[in-house]
Protein backbone atom coordinates (compact mmCIF):
# COMPACT_ATOMS: atom_id res chain seq x y z
CA UNK A 1 0.00 0.00 0.00
CA UNK A 2 2.95 2.29 0.45
CA UNK A 3 3.87 2.72 -2.96
CA UNK A 4 0.18 3.40 -4.11
CA UNK A 5 0.08 5.99 -1.28
CA UNK A 6 2.97 8.17 -2.18
CA UNK A 7 1.91 8.36 -5.77
CA UNK A 8 -1.03 8.61 -5.00
CA UNK A 9 -0.69 11.79 -2.44
CA UNK A 10 1.90 12.95 -5.56
CA UNK A 11 -0.86 13.06 -8.02
CA UNK A 12 -4.05 14.68 -5.65
CA UNK A 13 -1.34 17.40 -4.49
CA UNK A 14 -0.59 18.06 -7.83
CA UNK A 15 -4.04 18.51 -9.31
CA UNK A 16 -4.57 21.22 -6.57
CA UNK A 17 -1.41 22.73 -7.56
CA UNK A 18 -0.09 22.74 -4.09
CA UNK A 19 3.84 22.33 -2.89
CA UNK A 20 5.12 19.73 -0.59
CA UNK A 21 5.76 22.77 1.83
CA UNK A 22 2.45 23.83 1.36
CA UNK A 23 0.75 20.20 2.39
CA UNK A 24 3.05 20.22 5.11
CA UNK A 25 1.81 23.69 6.74
CA UNK A 26 -1.30 22.56 6.70
CA UNK A 27 -1.04 19.04 8.31
CA UNK A 28 1.79 20.84 10.79
CA UNK A 29 4.39 18.53 9.92
CA UNK A 30 8.04 18.85 8.12
CA UNK A 31 8.16 19.02 4.32
CA UNK A 32 10.42 16.01 4.62
CA UNK A 33 7.39 13.88 6.29
CA UNK A 34 5.56 14.75 2.78
CA UNK A 35 8.71 14.13 0.64
CA UNK A 36 9.38 10.92 2.29
CA UNK A 37 5.55 9.99 2.10
CA UNK A 38 5.67 10.66 -1.62
CA UNK A 39 8.85 8.67 -2.32
CA UNK A 40 7.24 5.50 -0.10
CA UNK A 41 9.75 6.06 2.50
CA UNK A 42 7.23 6.57 5.36
CA UNK A 43 3.58 6.88 5.86
CA UNK A 44 1.46 8.94 8.10
CA UNK A 45 -0.05 7.45 11.08
CA UNK A 46 -3.31 6.67 11.90
CA UNK A 47 -4.52 9.93 12.96
CA UNK A 48 -3.23 11.88 10.16
CA UNK A 49 -4.44 9.72 7.45
CA UNK A 50 -8.37 10.69 7.42
CA UNK A 51 -7.41 13.97 7.50
CA UNK A 52 -5.71 13.78 4.25
CA UNK A 53 -8.20 12.19 2.33
CA UNK A 54 -11.08 14.42 3.99
CA UNK A 55 -8.13 17.60 2.27
CA UNK A 56 -8.15 16.05 -0.67
CA UNK A 57 -11.89 14.75 -1.13
CA UNK A 58 -11.40 11.44 -1.06
CA UNK A 59 -11.97 8.15 0.62
CA UNK A 60 -9.09 6.22 3.04
CA UNK A 61 -8.99 3.27 1.08
CA UNK A 62 -8.77 5.51 -2.22
CA UNK A 63 -5.56 7.69 -0.85
CA UNK A 64 -3.78 3.93 0.37
CA UNK A 65 -4.84 2.72 -3.22
CA UNK A 66 -6.54 -0.34 -1.68
CA UNK A 67 -8.94 -0.13 -5.22
CA UNK A 68 -5.55 -0.06 -7.00
CA UNK A 69 -4.11 -3.13 -4.85
CA UNK A 70 -7.47 -5.08 -5.59
CA UNK A 71 -6.99 -4.48 -9.62
CA UNK A 72 -3.95 -5.72 -9.90
CA UNK A 73 -4.83 -8.63 -7.71
CA UNK A 74 -7.80 -9.44 -9.94
CA UNK A 75 -5.59 -8.50 -13.46
CA UNK A 76 -2.62 -10.90 -12.05
CA UNK A 77 -5.26 -14.00 -12.22
CA UNK A 78 -6.66 -13.00 -15.45
CA UNK A 79 -2.42 -13.59 -16.84
CA UNK A 80 -2.28 -16.72 -14.52
CA UNK A 81 -5.17 -18.57 -15.87
CA UNK A 82 -4.21 -16.93 -19.72
CA UNK A 83 -1.08 -18.60 -19.45
CA UNK A 84 -2.64 -22.07 -18.79
CA UNK A 85 -4.86 -21.67 -21.64
CA UNK A 86 -2.41 -20.20 -24.34
CA UNK A 87 0.32 -22.85 -23.55
CA UNK A 88 -2.55 -25.43 -24.05
CA UNK A 89 -3.11 -24.21 -27.48
CA UNK A 90 -6.76 -23.21 -26.15
CA UNK A 91 -7.42 -20.14 -28.17
CA UNK A 92 -11.30 -20.02 -27.81
CA UNK A 93 -10.73 -19.82 -24.17
CA UNK A 94 -7.91 -17.43 -24.14
CA UNK A 95 -10.37 -15.25 -26.22
CA UNK A 96 -13.37 -15.26 -24.05
CA UNK A 97 -11.11 -14.93 -20.73
CA UNK A 98 -9.96 -11.46 -21.74
CA UNK A 99 -13.17 -10.89 -23.22
CA UNK A 100 -13.87 -11.11 -19.57
CA UNK A 101 -11.43 -8.98 -18.67
CA UNK A 102 -11.94 -6.37 -20.98
CA UNK A 103 -15.32 -5.81 -19.92
CA UNK A 104 -13.57 -6.03 -16.20
CA UNK A 105 -10.86 -2.98 -17.08
CA UNK A 106 -12.61 -1.49 -20.22
CA UNK A 107 -10.09 1.87 -19.90
CA UNK A 108 -6.67 -0.65 -19.05
CA UNK A 109 -4.93 -0.41 -22.54
CA UNK A 110 -2.82 -3.36 -21.10
CA UNK A 111 -5.80 -5.33 -21.14
CA UNK A 112 -7.24 -3.90 -24.67
CA UNK A 113 -3.82 -4.52 -26.22
CA UNK A 114 -3.96 -8.72 -24.92
CA UNK A 115 -7.74 -9.06 -25.71
CA UNK A 116 -6.62 -8.19 -29.76
CA UNK A 117 -3.58 -10.18 -29.41
CA UNK A 118 -5.98 -13.15 -28.34
CA UNK A 119 -8.15 -12.43 -31.29
CA UNK A 120 -5.24 -12.56 -33.67
CA UNK A 121 -3.86 -16.01 -31.89
CA UNK A 122 -7.22 -17.31 -32.56
CA UNK A 123 -7.37 -15.99 -36.10
CA UNK A 124 -4.05 -17.32 -36.96
CA UNK A 125 -4.65 -20.86 -35.80
CA UNK A 126 -7.84 -21.16 -37.24
CA UNK A 127 -6.96 -19.37 -40.70
CA UNK A 128 -10.47 -17.14 -40.60
CA UNK A 129 -9.08 -13.54 -39.90
CA UNK A 130 -12.29 -12.18 -41.11
CA UNK A 131 -14.14 -13.23 -38.38
CA UNK A 132 -12.00 -10.53 -35.81
CA UNK A 133 -10.12 -8.53 -37.99
CA UNK A 134 -12.49 -5.62 -37.59
CA UNK A 135 -12.40 -5.37 -33.85
CA UNK A 136 -8.71 -6.03 -33.32
CA UNK A 137 -8.46 -2.77 -35.53
CA UNK A 138 -10.71 -1.02 -33.26
CA UNK A 139 -9.13 -2.44 -30.55
CA UNK A 140 -5.95 -1.56 -31.42
CA UNK A 141 -6.35 1.88 -33.12
CA UNK A 142 -8.07 3.01 -29.66
CA UNK A 143 -4.97 2.23 -28.14
CA UNK A 144 -2.92 4.37 -30.76
CA UNK A 145 -5.43 7.25 -30.30
CA UNK A 146 -5.56 7.28 -26.68
CA UNK A 147 -2.78 5.83 -25.08
CA UNK A 148 0.67 7.91 -24.38
CA UNK A 149 2.84 4.82 -23.36
CA UNK A 150 5.55 3.75 -25.99
CA UNK A 151 5.32 -0.01 -25.32
CA UNK A 152 1.71 -0.24 -25.07
CA UNK A 153 1.61 1.96 -29.21
CA UNK A 154 4.58 -0.48 -30.61
CA UNK A 155 2.27 -3.53 -29.40
CA UNK A 156 -1.00 -2.18 -31.06
CA UNK A 157 1.08 -1.77 -34.38
CA UNK A 158 2.66 -5.31 -34.40
CA UNK A 159 -0.87 -6.67 -33.69
CA UNK A 160 -2.81 -4.53 -36.31
CA UNK A 161 0.23 -5.10 -39.09
CA UNK A 162 0.55 -9.05 -38.67
CA UNK A 163 -3.69 -9.05 -38.60
CA UNK A 164 -3.21 -7.10 -42.28
CA UNK A 165 -0.92 -9.39 -43.46
CA UNK A 166 -2.82 -12.40 -42.49
CA UNK A 167 -6.17 -10.57 -43.52
CA UNK A 168 -4.16 -10.39 -47.21
CA UNK A 169 -4.46 -6.11 -46.59
CA UNK A 170 -1.08 -5.48 -47.16
CA UNK A 171 -1.10 -1.82 -47.92
CA UNK A 172 -2.88 -1.30 -44.51
CA UNK A 173 -0.13 -3.20 -42.84
CA UNK A 174 2.17 -1.31 -44.63
CA UNK A 175 0.34 2.25 -43.25
CA UNK A 176 1.12 0.80 -39.85
CA UNK A 177 4.37 -0.36 -40.12
CA UNK A 178 5.17 3.19 -40.94
CA UNK A 179 4.50 4.52 -37.59
CA UNK A 180 6.98 2.37 -35.59
CA UNK A 181 10.36 3.46 -35.15
CA UNK A 182 13.09 2.70 -37.19
CA UNK A 183 15.55 0.26 -35.56
CA UNK A 184 18.38 2.24 -34.29
CA UNK A 185 15.76 4.00 -31.98
CA UNK A 186 15.27 1.59 -29.46
CA UNK A 187 15.61 1.17 -26.01
CA UNK A 188 18.32 -1.08 -26.33
CA UNK A 189 20.06 0.72 -28.48
CA UNK A 190 19.32 4.13 -26.09
CA UNK A 191 20.45 2.51 -22.94
CA UNK A 192 23.78 1.12 -24.05
CA UNK A 193 24.97 5.50 -23.68
CA UNK A 194 22.86 5.70 -20.13
CA UNK A 195 23.02 2.57 -18.15
CA UNK A 196 26.89 1.55 -16.22
CA UNK A 197 28.22 -1.18 -14.46
CA UNK A 198 26.09 -4.47 -14.00
CA UNK A 199 23.21 -2.58 -15.88
CA UNK A 200 25.06 -1.81 -18.75
CA UNK A 201 26.29 -5.37 -18.87
CA UNK A 202 22.70 -6.71 -18.54
CA UNK A 203 21.32 -4.60 -21.16
CA UNK A 204 23.88 -4.70 -23.67
CA UNK A 205 23.71 -8.86 -23.30
CA UNK A 206 19.45 -8.57 -23.58
CA UNK A 207 20.63 -6.34 -26.85
CA UNK A 208 22.84 -9.23 -28.27
CA UNK A 209 20.65 -11.74 -27.72
CA UNK A 210 17.29 -9.36 -29.35
CA UNK A 211 19.81 -8.63 -32.84
CA UNK A 212 20.20 -12.48 -33.02
CA UNK A 213 16.23 -13.14 -32.92
CA UNK A 214 15.57 -11.00 -35.51
CA UNK A 215 18.59 -12.13 -37.62
CA UNK A 216 17.63 -15.01 -37.68
CA UNK A 217 14.13 -14.21 -38.36
CA UNK A 218 15.48 -12.26 -41.06
CA UNK A 219 17.15 -15.12 -42.58
CA UNK A 220 14.29 -17.04 -42.61
CA UNK A 221 12.08 -14.02 -44.08
CA UNK A 222 14.47 -13.68 -46.79
CA UNK A 223 14.40 -17.08 -47.54
CA UNK A 224 11.28 -16.93 -49.02
CA UNK A 225 12.40 -15.01 -51.93
CA UNK A 226 13.99 -16.42 -55.08
CA UNK A 227 16.89 -18.38 -53.64
CA UNK A 228 18.44 -21.64 -55.07
CA UNK A 229 18.93 -24.60 -52.60
CA UNK A 230 22.78 -24.21 -52.51
CA UNK A 231 22.19 -20.13 -51.41
CA UNK A 232 18.64 -20.97 -49.32
CA UNK A 233 21.83 -23.43 -47.59
CA UNK A 234 24.38 -20.92 -47.26
CA UNK A 235 21.90 -18.35 -45.44
CA UNK A 236 21.03 -20.85 -42.74
CA UNK A 237 24.34 -22.03 -42.50
CA UNK A 238 25.34 -18.21 -41.58
CA UNK A 239 23.13 -18.34 -39.35
CA UNK A 240 24.20 -21.50 -37.21
CA UNK A 241 28.04 -20.14 -37.49
CA UNK A 242 26.88 -17.02 -36.56
CA UNK A 243 25.00 -17.99 -33.37
CA UNK A 244 27.88 -20.74 -32.57
CA UNK A 245 30.31 -17.66 -32.12
CA UNK A 246 28.44 -15.47 -29.61
CA UNK A 247 27.41 -19.01 -27.23
CA UNK A 248 30.61 -20.07 -28.05
CA UNK A 249 30.28 -23.15 -25.34
CA UNK A 250 27.57 -24.85 -26.61
CA UNK A 251 24.81 -23.52 -24.26
CA UNK A 252 22.02 -21.45 -26.47
CA UNK A 253 19.73 -21.15 -23.75
CA UNK A 254 16.04 -20.94 -24.86
CA UNK A 255 17.58 -19.66 -28.22
CA UNK A 256 18.26 -23.80 -28.85
CA UNK A 257 14.70 -23.67 -30.15
CA UNK A 258 15.97 -21.66 -32.82
CA UNK A 259 18.34 -23.50 -33.92
CA UNK A 260 16.17 -26.83 -34.31
CA UNK A 261 14.26 -24.56 -36.29
CA UNK A 262 17.29 -23.90 -38.38
CA UNK A 263 18.72 -27.29 -38.81
CA UNK A 264 15.46 -29.47 -39.26
CA UNK A 265 15.37 -26.78 -42.39
CA UNK A 266 19.35 -27.52 -43.79
CA UNK A 267 17.99 -30.73 -42.99
CA UNK A 268 15.05 -30.75 -45.78
CA UNK A 269 17.26 -28.80 -47.84
CA UNK A 270 20.06 -31.68 -47.80
CA UNK A 271 17.62 -34.00 -48.35
CA UNK A 272 16.28 -32.38 -51.87
CA UNK A 273 19.69 -32.86 -52.78
CA UNK A 274 19.92 -36.34 -51.95
CA UNK A 275 22.58 -35.57 -49.76
CA UNK A 276 22.72 -38.39 -47.34
CA UNK A 277 25.81 -37.35 -45.19
CA UNK A 278 24.63 -33.46 -44.25
CA UNK A 279 20.94 -34.79 -44.25
CA UNK A 280 21.64 -36.83 -40.94
CA UNK A 281 24.07 -34.43 -39.48
CA UNK A 282 21.63 -31.45 -39.45
CA UNK A 283 18.74 -34.47 -38.09
CA UNK A 284 20.88 -35.13 -35.58
CA UNK A 285 22.07 -31.45 -34.65
CA UNK A 286 18.30 -30.76 -34.78
CA UNK A 287 17.23 -33.70 -32.27
CA UNK A 288 20.00 -32.36 -29.82
CA UNK A 289 18.96 -29.16 -29.78
CA UNK A 290 15.61 -29.99 -28.83
CA UNK A 291 16.03 -31.92 -26.32
CA UNK A 292 18.26 -29.18 -24.85
CA UNK A 293 15.53 -26.97 -24.85
CA UNK A 294 13.78 -29.14 -23.76
CA UNK A 295 15.55 -30.01 -20.64
CA UNK A 296 16.82 -26.30 -19.84
CA UNK A 297 16.34 -25.06 -16.68
CA UNK A 298 16.40 -21.38 -15.20
CA UNK A 299 20.50 -20.64 -15.00
CA UNK A 300 23.08 -18.43 -16.30
CA UNK A 301 25.10 -18.62 -19.52
CA UNK A 302 28.68 -18.61 -19.40
CA UNK A 303 30.10 -17.95 -23.02
CA UNK A 304 32.14 -15.01 -22.46
CA UNK A 305 29.64 -12.37 -24.33
CA UNK A 306 26.84 -13.59 -22.67
CA UNK A 307 28.42 -14.76 -19.15
CA UNK A 308 26.01 -14.40 -16.36
CA UNK A 309 23.14 -13.55 -18.64
CA UNK A 310 19.83 -15.86 -17.03
CA UNK A 311 17.96 -17.41 -19.33
CA UNK A 312 15.46 -20.15 -18.58
CA UNK A 313 12.20 -21.53 -20.75
CA UNK A 314 9.92 -18.92 -18.58
CA UNK A 315 11.46 -16.12 -20.73
CA UNK A 316 10.56 -17.81 -24.25
CA UNK A 317 6.98 -17.82 -25.61
CA UNK A 318 5.42 -20.95 -25.77
CA UNK A 319 1.62 -21.61 -26.81
CA UNK A 320 1.91 -25.78 -26.83
CA UNK A 321 2.00 -28.21 -24.43
CA UNK A 322 3.90 -31.05 -26.87
CA UNK A 323 8.19 -30.78 -26.17
CA UNK A 324 9.87 -29.32 -29.61
CA UNK A 325 11.24 -32.90 -29.39
CA UNK A 326 8.26 -34.25 -30.43
CA UNK A 327 7.43 -31.64 -32.43
CA UNK A 328 10.61 -32.59 -34.33
CA UNK A 329 9.81 -35.72 -34.96
CA UNK A 330 7.05 -34.94 -36.86
CA UNK A 331 9.02 -34.35 -39.86
CA UNK A 332 10.60 -37.61 -40.03
CA UNK A 333 7.84 -38.59 -41.23
CA UNK A 334 7.80 -36.33 -44.68
CA UNK A 335 8.35 -37.89 -47.71
CA UNK A 336 11.73 -35.73 -48.18
CA UNK A 337 13.39 -38.16 -45.63
CA UNK A 338 12.13 -41.43 -47.69
CA UNK A 339 15.19 -41.61 -49.44
CA UNK A 340 17.35 -42.79 -46.02
CA UNK A 341 14.47 -44.28 -44.32
CA UNK A 342 16.39 -47.48 -44.62
CA UNK A 343 19.32 -46.37 -43.17
CA UNK A 344 20.52 -47.40 -40.18
CA UNK A 345 21.51 -44.08 -38.76
CA UNK A 346 18.26 -42.39 -39.75
CA UNK A 347 16.17 -45.72 -37.56
CA UNK A 348 18.02 -44.64 -34.60
CA UNK A 349 17.60 -40.92 -34.77
CA UNK A 350 13.71 -42.16 -35.37
CA UNK A 351 13.75 -43.95 -32.48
Amino acid sequence: MQIYFGENLKKLRREKDLTQEDLARFLNVSFQSVSKWERGETTPDIVTLPVIARYFGVTTDELLGVDKLDDEARKTEYYKRDREYSEGGHYEESVALFREAYRDFPNDYDIINQYAHRLYFRALATGNVAEDKDEIIALETRVLDECKDINARLLAIQTLCVTCVLAKDKESAKKYAELAPYISVTRGDLLLDILEGDELRKSAQSHIMTILQDFYISVITLNKCEYTTEERVHNYETVVKLFALVYEDGDFGWQSSFMWHIHMMLAHLYARTQNTEKTLENLDDALRFARAYDAMQMHALKSPLLNGYVVGTEFSIKNYTESDERLLRQHFAEPDFDFIRDDERFRRLSE
